[in-house]
């Protein structure tokens, strides 16, 4: 697909920030190294699950609301999803991750162990799912056949992977989610969370705002919604060892690197900054990094020159928000920052000298709002050229005769989006009728992004667009939001969302075991190798 922008949406607790349950995957195709890694990172903190405490609801259930519970053995795979979540994040320098999470503080002070934090954000991610899925219910909110069959297509396909590893279905999702968690366990809390989230999005897309009340938010906080843009580049005082590693150079060369970066910080404008970063550059040829065809062939003048170029490039860092956890930022965006105001900032290996080409401001770009029918070809990416070309020119055919069925219609935007949603075969926009809002120029492919943006395009414009991903009939519906609306609109309804959570909380509790969730281990899956024993740690990312 074209290089679409992230969900906005937070189902979620910001607790486990990017993340949503859409529903538990039964079987995935995540990143083997980073499955390896995760394995490493676990080591002896993790271990199996052998016997399940009775819990004070009976059975073996810890979560519990009126018409929905979450087992022992459900709840303990999510407690690993959320510390896999964590360290995929945030590594695990917090905590050491050979020894048990239980004799490790997240926060001493309060007598919180790493255990403790994990659960809690277990509690808080299931909580969240349980309430929406009451209130949905309470609603007269349910799944449609349609999303009903994605979860039985999911049983599908895990029952396929089971049978290529030679185990039974059964073996296979314990294999996943640990011993003890059965395939009525993964349907219903699939089930659960997928009526969640319907109704959690409907609430969310719901809401409705004027321009008064995004004023009034964005001058509530505007360095949360305002942008920068600024050139930096860092004068190392440190030489790399053959082992890999770096060690401070002495006085004299720190003496040096600063005289560079003062220089460097005399510029007046961009245009000086770059080209005293280019002489400096070329004098200093180690400090540039040229992709070279092979390691046989040699650095040719226009090769280095392109390196030199891109280095330049690196230095530019446009429409970047503020962060508090960066000294160049808090620079950046200080008060009476000026147009190409410059400044040298000293850190434990560098000089860092950062000018502010562009001082704080609200991005005011427009946006753009299309409808599209994309059509891929349909053929093996191993195929032969012929093959390519002959699949290529019959998904071209069927983007023209559609575009001709448009035409001999109502030729509308409404009779568009029902073409969309019967022909597409984009998953993120067929259901809503081929329709993407509020685009940011850039965050689309290169032809798909030059036609929406053509400083000539006008309400109503039809064409055909070819990408890498096949072709795109497409139907302009308008300019969207400014860029800062959209952010300030994202924040509105997550503030709004929680709210809603809120009330729906003190109406539809949830009752935890806690004294039975203090048992919890981190799941061992054992029986496969990592990449595949992980395939169902990642539980969304949407």
């Amino acid at each position: 697909m074209p290089k679409f922008r992230k969900a906005t949406k937070k189902f979620v607790a910001a607790v486990i920030a990017g993340t949503m349950l859409a529903a538990l995957p039964l079987a995935g195709c995540n990143d083997d190294n980073k499955k390896k890694e995760n394995s490493k990172t676990q080591s002896t903190a993790v271990s199996e699950q052998t016997s399940v405490p009775e819990t004070k609801f009976g059975g073996d259930t810890v979560a519990v609301s009126e018409n929905y519970k979450i087992s022992y053995q459900v709840m303990q795979y999510l407690y690993t999803y959320v510390y896999q979540s964590f360290v995929s994040n945030n590594g695990t320098s917090m905590f050491d991750s050979s020894k048990s999470l239980d004799e490790q503080y997240y926060n001493e002070s309060e007598n919180i162990t790493w255990h403790d934090y994990f659960v809690n954000n277990t509690k808080s991610y299931i909580e969240r799912i349980l309430v929406f899925a009451e209130a949905a219910k309470a609603a007269g909110v349910s799944l449609s056949d349609e999303e009903l069959k994605t979860i039985s297509d999911g049983f599908s396909a895990v029952e396929s992977t089971a049978k290529e590893r030679s185990m039974s279905t059964e073996e296979y999702i314990e294999s996943i989610y640990g011993k003890g968690v059965t395939k009525d366990d993964i349907e219903n809390v699939q089930k659960t969370t997928l009526l969640a989230q319907k109704y959690s999005n409907s609430i969310y897309d719901g809401f409705k705002y004027d321009d008064k009340q995004y004023e009034d938010h964005f001058n509530k906080d505007k360095t949360k919604y305002l942008i920068a843009d600024y050139l930096s580049y860092d004068f190392p005082c440190t030489k790399v060892n053959e082992d890999g590693t770096s060690t401070v150079e002495d006085e004299e060369t720190k003496k040096k690197a600063k005289e560079y970066a003062d220089g460097l910080a005399n510029s007046k404008n961009q245009k000086e900054f770059e080209e005293y970063l280019r002489k400096y550059l070329k004098s200093n040829p180690s400090l540039v990094s040229v992709q070279k065809e092979s390691s046989e062939s040699s650095v040719t003048e226009e090769d280095f020159n392109h390196a030199v170029d891109d280095t330049i490039n690196y230095t530019k860092h446009p429409k970047t928000p503020y962060s508090d956890s960066s000294d160049i930022s808090k620079w950046v965006f200080g008060e009476g920052r000026k147009e190409n105001e410059t400044t040298v900032l000293e850190t434990s290996n560098s000089y860092v000298v950062i000018m502010c080409t562009k001082p704080a401001y609200r991005d005011e770009s427009p946006t753009k709002n299309v409808r599209h029918i994309l059509i891929t070809p349909d053929v093996d990416s191993n195929a032969d050229d012929k093959a390519k070309t002959e699949a290529n020119a019959k998904a071209e055919k069927k983007a023209k005769d559609i575009l001709q069925e448009w035409k001999d219609g109502k030729a509308t935007q409404e009779f568009f989006g029902e073409l969309a949603k019967k022909y597409s075969q984009d998953p993120g926009s067929k259901d809503k009728g081929g329709l993407y809002e509020n685009v940011q120029e850039g965050q689309m492919v290169d032809t798909f992004n030059d036609w929406l943006f053509d400083k000539n395009r006008k309400v109503g414009d039809v064409g055909i667009v070819k990408t890498t991903y096949g072709y795109h009939d497409m139907y302009y519906v308008g300019e969207g939001m400014t860029v800062w609306k959209i952010t300030v609109d994202s924040s509105l309804r997550q503030e709004d969302l929680n709210k809603k959570f809120e009330e729906f909380k003190k109406k539809y509790p949830v009752q935890f075991d806690d004294e039975a969730m203090k048992s919890f281990k981190l799941v061992e899956q054992p029986g496969l190798e990592s990449s595949a024993a992980s395939s169902g740690a990642n539980l969304a990312d949407q």
